[in-house]
């Protein structure tokens, strides 16, 4: 017998609505299928997010086992990955849930003008031959970290409109490129690249450990004039 009675039922847990129930018995055995059939049809509608009045919380209790003594005991027993990562008022996790990393970017927003211009500054460095191969290695982590905190600040329908500009070529005939011909000039883009992100970031750690990368990158190339 076709379950047709409970419409209300989102059948199934994977994929619900998608799928019928049916009743079957042996017929042999004379079981009273009517009787068996108004039980269900009297089931309770099933609780669902619209209806629930519970309480509900960001994490899993922790198991302690009896040799659980001490506080350092306890914070060792907590699975990192069970650890809801929230937002604080300057920074936000790049994964709440399910990451045994506390990876963390400012909670804030830079504009999508301010990222292809920043990509533009660190592409124009990059190519210089007026400073230290070592630049480059600094500039590389800064140019993936901003790459990660743009797909984390956007939605994808947003970010697939964009080409990956942190990664794509620049023109020759850029200006950047131009004023980064001499160690002057690229230490006035690494300076504007400070700039940019001061301005479109709140100061909290992990733009202070970017900013360090700049700096050391800025006295690099200070020492070859």
């Amino acid at each position: 017998m076709h379950l047709t009675n409970q419409p209300d039922i989102p059948v199934t847990l994977y994929y619900p609505g998608m799928s019928s129930l049916f009743i079957a018995t042996d017929a042999s055995t004379g079981y009273d299928i009517s009787a068996l059939m108004a039980k269900i049809d009297n089931i309770p509608s099933p609780l669902t997010k619209d209806n629930w009045d519970g309480t509900s919380a960001n994490g899993h209790e922790t198991f302690f086992s009896p040799l659980c003594i001490t506080p350092q005991d306890k914070k060792r027993a907590v699975a990192k990955g069970t650890i809801y990562r929230a937002s604080g008022s300057k920074t936000r996790p790049m994964v709440s849930w399910g990451s045994s990393h506390n990876e963390r970017r400012p909670n804030a927003v830079m504009p999508i003008e301010s990222h292809q211009f920043v990509a533009r500054l660190i592409k124009a460095i990059e190519q210089s031959a007026a400073k230290p191969i070592d630049v480059n290695r600094r500039l590389s982590s800064i140019k993936s970290k901003l790459e990660d905190w743009f797909f984390s600040e956007y939605e994808q329908d947003i970010t697939d409109t964009f080409e990956l500009f942190y990664y794509s070529g620049i023109d020759d005939d850029d200006p950047l490129v131009l004023q980064a011909s001499s160690s002057k000039g690229v230490i006035h883009l690494l300076q504007a690249l400070k700039i940019r992100l001061s301005e479109s970031y709140v100061d909290c750690e992990p733009l202070r450990k970017m900013m360090g990368k700049i700096d050391t990158s800025i006295k690099l190339t200070s020492s070859l004039q």
